[in-house]
């Protein structure tokens, strides 16, 4: 995954994850349960810099249905791309 995002990216992903593990203890989550949480703190901005054309083809190849303002507000699209491009590229 660290070779997918820029270094500043990465730090900022790492960053959540460690604030994620952190409240996880904090709150008493069994280990099970913080383990699924910091992996997804880290994978959050999987896609986010990938640029809007790359990411309106992810969501035809995912078949994502976007809005009218999704499309006008391409910032937001990595939240849906990412979530499948995690389901196709690391789970088994």
């Amino acid at each position: 995954m660290k070779r997918e995002l820029s270094e500043k990216r990465f730090s900022h992903v790492e960053s959540v994850a460690k604030t994620a593990y952190i409240l996880c203890v904090e709150l008493g989550i069994s280990a099970e349960f913080t383990k699924k949480v910091v992996t997804a703190a880290f994978l959050h901005d999987i896609t986010r810099e990938k640029d809007t054309q790359a990411q309106l083809e992810m969501c035809k190849k995912f078949n994502i249905p976007l809005t009218d303002n999704e499309i006008k507000s391409p910032s937001v699209l990595h939240q849906f791309t990412g979530a499948e491009y995690v389901k196709h590229t690391y789970e088994q």
